[in-house]
């Protein structure tokens, strides 16, 4: 707000500002997080095998009733209190009975249905199911089966090995799959380990109060995050928001609380990296700026936004804060 502002005078304005607030860290490096042991299973193993072999199976049409792990054709309505729904009008749909993407008690009452078969059924839904006009109500099914068609799975030879990639035999392939899985379960419990970390100095810290501002940034940052999520699914955010029987408001209540958490968990970060003096050196920025190039080459930047200011002091920031986790997890993690 302008205080004075008159000719011959000093100008004179009042500005009000949002202060990161104070933070005082615990004893943390008392603290101690136990990394678990992880082991990729035969069993994993051969479940992915399966997995693969279903995907590569061939349909072929069979007159005799359904069976889990066919494929069925059919049209169906739904109906409430003997209406139709909106979602229930009439629809073909194909699906294979044991894959989950109908409700189980409708995929139980089409087992030993023929092509030509009709069938009306209800079942109710659960009280807590997500599509909240559904929940805890009864819904009747009409459904006429138009095709059923069993699955013919290929068998995992040497062969159907070499159609995967550079694979010369099925042991080969069973042995990259395997790796692969010890991979994730390595990379999960790595992440798994600095949530505990971060959540466990969280804890023992004392904050001064969070300005409101910075929580509904952050807020606002969350609802923007999901939206691109939803979006990478070909779903519009609207759609999204009606299946889930949710506003953006609703949603802006319910990340409130996480908000708080990622400020506080940041704060952390950035108190340790400071008292640790940790430094990101320019060639690390450089390499990662080069990185980020390659990256995002064709995707709408040019070379000109990875050499500002600001994209150099966004990838510094991220560069400490990496730097200062991993120092984290150093000190605790066992």
């Amino acid at each position: 707000n302008i205080k004075k502002m008159a000719r011959g005078s000093d100008f004179e304005y009042e500005a009000i500002f949002s202060l990161i607030p104070e933070i005082k860290l615990g004893d943390w490096k008392d603290l101690k997080v136990l990394k678990k042991p992880v082991e990729a299973k035969d069993d994993e193993t051969e479940k992915v095998i399966q997995d693969l072999r279903e995907q590569r199976a061939d349909f072929i049409s069979i007159d005799r009733g359904i069976a889990k792990g066919d494929q069925v054709e059919m049209e169906y309505e739904m109906y409430m209190d003997n209406l139709r729904t909106e979602e229930g009008k009439q629809k073909t749909d194909k699906m294979i009975i044991g894959r989950g993407l109908f409700l189980p008690e409708v995929e139980e009452n089409l087992i030993g249905l023929k092509a030509g078969d009709e069938k009306s059924f209800k079942i109710t839904y659960k009280p807590d199911y997500a599509q909240k006009r559904f929940a805890g109500k009864a819904v009747e099914f009409r459904v006429a089966i138009k095709g059923v068609c069993e699955a013919k799975l290929p068998e995992a030879t040497d062969e159907w090995a070499k159609s995967f990639g550079n694979f010369e035999n099925i042991g080969q392939l069973r042995e990259a799959i395997k790796k692969n899985l010890l991979s994730e379960k390595e990379m999960k419990e790595e992440e798994r380990t600095e949530l505990e970390a971060l959540d466990l100095i969280l804890n023992t810290a004392t904050f001064g109060e969070i300005p409101e501002i910075l929580v509904s940034s952050e807020t606002e940052n969350m609802l923007a995050e999901l939206k691109q999520s939803i979006e990478h699914q070909k779903l519009s955010f609207a759609k999204y928001l009606e299946m889930i029987k949710k506003t953006e408001d609703d949603l802006r209540k319910e990340f409130t609380a996480k908000a708080e958490k990622r400020i506080k968990t940041t704060l952390i970060v950035r108190e340790i990296a400071k008292l640790e003096n940790l430094k990101v050196s320019d060639e690390e920025v450089e390499e990662e700026m080069e990185i980020a190039k390659g990256e995002h080459a064709g995707h709408g930047h040019k070379d000109e936004y990875y050499e500002s200011d600001e994209f150099r002091d966004r990838l510094e920031n991220i560069l400490l804060s990496r730097k200062a986790v991993g120092f984290i997890k150093g000190q605790i993690v066992k």
